[in-house]
């Protein structure tokens, strides 16, 4: 095990001859920089030295820290004979609060893998050691509120951190901070290398945009079937903009239906009033989403209205994928078919428990070590390096629903299946020959080889930036031949499922 160990200032060398000498201390990391010093009357130009990465701070491998107790005080100092060793060495833990010897070595200690990463960062860093900091901010709080990543390529290829954005001397940078024992590494300019989500954080500011993704899927799926089919966006966000100048659901229930009265048409007070009656059949999960989006969205003045429809623009078909289906599955059968104004939805359960297990086969990190301590003749590090720890889920957050919009071809040649990929798929055909291309090709580089196969071999509908997917024809058939199947299969409870004949489309496994 390594350990964080302090000394005086300019006392590193003579520090390391001392702890040498101490049984149980194998190896000790001093990491330094080759400097060109600047020219002046006594030192001739292109002069060089070597200076300390950080001062006074040294890395000591012991064998175990029982051993490495036996020569250190109450206080975490190393004593030689009576007296403390040159240099007043003493353990460096993260605060100086007063805590037992073992708290201390605790805090103090480095992991082998830890060691590993913190001397490829200076390697790699060795021309501009500013890039490279330990911070003593506290590695577990950082992760806690933040998404953890894992670097993809370059010299750092399988760290995995949190990224953070820094202020330094008035300008921002975005840094990756990983784990030294209780302190943290700050690695600056990580927009150098790409990066991946290896889990999403489950508490602070930016766990709140996919959840409330989420809630607003959620409640969408849930006014579709009830009885807002094409228009469940426009009414969530008409009762959001009332929720948020009241309190209570009553009081936004009480403004909705005094709207409805005042409205000149007989249409346009149905669906307001529905909308109240909505309100009053939410259960407890429903009711509990709609709050959590009060509070994401609320404003004194709201003001909150005019960003509404970027954040739940309308949309008849959903995505392609998402985490509720919104209209209830026929009892004991995996699928719905849900009529819309000018389609008719398909929507059915997948497990995708498989796909997550292929996306956790993260790069392992290579274990060469060039520098200068604990390696083996060979050139390896010692210990063994571990791949990044893929996160788990339980089984029902692999459960997702896909939604596949089923119409007539005009000429009757059979029926159009469309999966709904929004905004990614509108932008994409937007994008220029050359733009293109290049896309294409960083996918390739990347490794999405199924994506880049959909994008240049699929069939495309484009119609505007919320319905923009792919699409495939199912020949030889037509909607109220599909429909009339479903209804003998809603009486009759057995027919083999619609969506086995667009199976090609989505291939995922049900």
């Amino acid at each position: 095990m390594w350990y964080i160990v302090k000394t005086e200032l300019y006392k590193e060398r003579e520090t390391i001859s001392d702890l040498l000498k101490i049984d149980g201390i194998e190896d000790i990391y001093f990491p330094r920089i080759r400097q060109e010093m600047p020219e002046n009357g006594s030192r001739q130009e292109g002069a060089v030295c070597f200076r300390p990465v950080i001062s006074g701070v040294l890395f000591v491998y012991a064998k175990s820290g029982v051993l490495l107790a036996d020569h250190l005080d109450a206080r975490g100092y190393f004593l030689k004979g009576k007296e403390r060793a040159l240099g007043e060495p003493h353990l460096f833990p993260m605060d100086y609060t007063p805590k037992t010897l073992a708290t201390m070595l605790r805090q103090a200690s480095i992991s082998d893998e830890e060691m590993y990463r913190y001397k490829v960062c200076v390697e790699q860093c060795a021309a501009h050691t500013d890039d490279i900091q330990i911070v003593g901010k506290n590695y577990a709080d950082l992760l806690e509120e933040n998404d953890l990543l894992m670097i993809t390529e370059g010299p750092f290829r399988g760290f995995t951190g949190v990224i953070k954005q820094v202020k330094s001397h008035g300008v921002k940078d975005r840094c990756f901070f990983f784990s030294l024992g209780s302190f943290c590494v700050r690695l600056s300019a990580i927009r150098r290398y790409g990066v991946i989500v290896v889990k999403e954080s489950a508490k602070g500011n930016k766990a709140q945009l996919p959840n409330t993704w989420r809630y607003v899927d959620f409640l969408v799926g849930k006014l579709q079937a009830a009885y807002f089919a094409d228009t469940a966006p426009a009414a969530l966000r008409h009762i959001l903009a009332y929720y948020n100048k009241v309190e209570s659901i009553e009081e936004c229930q009480a403004l909705l239906l005094r709207e409805a009265k005042s409205l000149p048409t007989e249409q346009e007070s149905r669906e307001v009033a529905l909308m109240a009656v909505w309100l009053q059949q939410l259960g407890d999960e429903e009711l509990a989403a709609l709050k959590s989006l009060r509070r994401f969205f609320h404003s004194e003045d709201n003001s909150v209205v005019t960003a509404l429809p970027d954040a739940i623009p309308d949309m008849s078909l959903r995505p392609f994928l998402t985490p509720s289906p919104g209209v209830a599955l026929l009892k004991g059968k995996n699928y719905v078919l849900f009529p819309h104004q000018d389609f008719t939805e398909l929507i059915f359960r997948v497990n995708l428990k498989e796909e997550f297990r292929r996306a956790e086969n993260y790069p392992s990190i290579d274990v060469t070590d060039k520098q200068e301590g604990r390696y083996t003749e060979d050139g390896k590090l010692k210990g063994k390096m571990r791949k990044a720890r893929p996160f788990h889920l339980s089984d029902k957050e692999y459960i997702y629903y896909v939604h596949v919009g089923l119409w007539d071809k005009e000429d009757g040649s059979g029926v159009v299946a469309m999966v709904n990929w929004g905004g990614f798929l509108h932008r994409y055909m937007q994008l220029t020959d050359e733009e293109r291309t290049a896309f294409l090709q960083n996918l390739q580089a990347k490794g999405y080889d199924e994506t880049y196969r959909l994008l240049t071999e699929g069939d495309v509908l484009d119609v505007n930036a919320m319905q923009s997917g792919f699409t495939c024809l199912l020949p030889n058939i037509d909607l109220s031949t599909i429909m009339a199947r479903y209804d003998r299969a809603v009486k009759l409870r057995e027919i083999t499922p619609p969506y086995r004949c667009c199976a090609h489309l989505c291939q995922y496994p049900s």
